[in-house]
Order: C-alpha cells, then sequence, then structure tokens
C-alpha cells in the first residue's frame, strides 16, 4: 500500500512539472517563416549569444547583418513547425 501511493505522488508531480514547463517552451519557438534583421530586439524563439564590441553591421541584405567572429557566439532559432527551405545570405 505505501509503495502504490508512493508511486501516484511521484506521477502527480510528473503531470504537474509538465504542465508547467510545456507552455512555457512552446510560448519560446518562432513560428514559421520566420526572419530577423538584427535591427530590432530579437523575435520571440530567437536567442542571440554574442560577445561584446561589434556585432551589427549595416550592410545585410535588409537592415543590419549580425556578426560572428568569436569562438562561442552564436544565434539559435527555436522552433516546433516543419522546417522547409533554409535561405541565408552571406
Amino acid at each position: 500500500m505505501h509503495y502504490t501511493s508512493s508511486i501516484h505522488n511521484w506521477i502527480n508531480a510528473i503531470v504537474v512539472m509538465l504542465c508547467i514547463t510545456t507552455p512555457a517552451a512552446l510560448s519560446a519557438q518562432a513560428i514559421l517563416p520566420t526572419s530577423w534583421n538584427f535591427d530590432t530586439p530579437a523575435p520571440e524563439g530567437w536567442v542571440e549569444n554574442l560577445g561584446a564590441g561589434a556585432t551589427r553591421y549595416d550592410n545585410g541584405q535588409t537592415g543590419q547583418a549580425c556578426r560572428l567572429d568569436n569562438t562561442g557566439e552564436n544565434v539559435i532559432v527555436h522552433f516546433y513547425d516543419e522546417p522547409g527551405q533554409v535561405k541565408y545570405y552571406l
């Protein structure tokens, strides 16, 4: 009997954790298709990890461009949809 109630407590705890974390994770994702020209703050689902210094340049395809010139710098797009063709400009 003790083990049964213990298992139910664990199941309840897992369900509560999933209910709390799933909406937060889903809301932080970009809706495809998505784009960003780095002129404005990052849209929903986009995360940038850029070092200090000059990270924006005025010679982008549309608006500014982002420069990844140090180890560990990156731009990540979180999305849930099925991805299609990826386009990027160098």
